[in-house]
């Protein structure tokens, strides 16, 4: 199950994912979703880092966080290191926002007991993986 950037047929505003073409807007929309289901605070800057982040990770599959952060700041004319700090800020604050219940449901395969908040990259990694499994649920339906 893996989401790419389309080229044939030059459609670059799509991803693929086992055959069925998904536009990166409906990618982004589930982005928000979950991010908004998380309690990300849509109003700080390191919500749109954040947000960018996910998608820049799902369509160029990108492993190396350093590298998302390098291209997110190139896009938004900033330093990768203030890319990485309003990540670390906004992650911070939902985890400080968060229910124990939702935490449990979406971090409790990641979080360490020793562990209170999630990394930049466990946080993006695991929003990656719930998008790609609903949008490939929900295209192959």
């Amino acid at each position: 199950m893996k989401l790419h950037q389309k080229k044939e047929h030059n459609k670059t505003n799509c991803v693929c994912l086992n055959i069925k073409d998904i536009s990166i807007e409906e990618v982004r929309q589930e982005i928000k979703k979950e991010l908004m289901y998380l309690g990300v605070p849509l109003y700080k800057a390191g919500y749109e880092y954040l947000e960018e982040s996910i998608l820049t990770k799902i369509i160029k599959d990108i492993k190396l966080l350093t590298d998302i952060y390098e291209i997110v700041a190139k896009e938004r004319s900033t330093s990768k290191e203030n890319v990485e700090v309003a990540i670390r800020r906004v992650i911070e604050d939902c985890f400080d926002k968060m229910t124990p219940d939702i935490i449990e449901e979406v971090f409790s395969n990641t979080l360490s007991p020793s562990k209170d908040k999630a990394t930049n990259l466990e946080f993006i990694t695991i929003i990656e993986d719930i998008v790609k499994d609903k949008v490939s649920t929900r295209n192959i339906e």
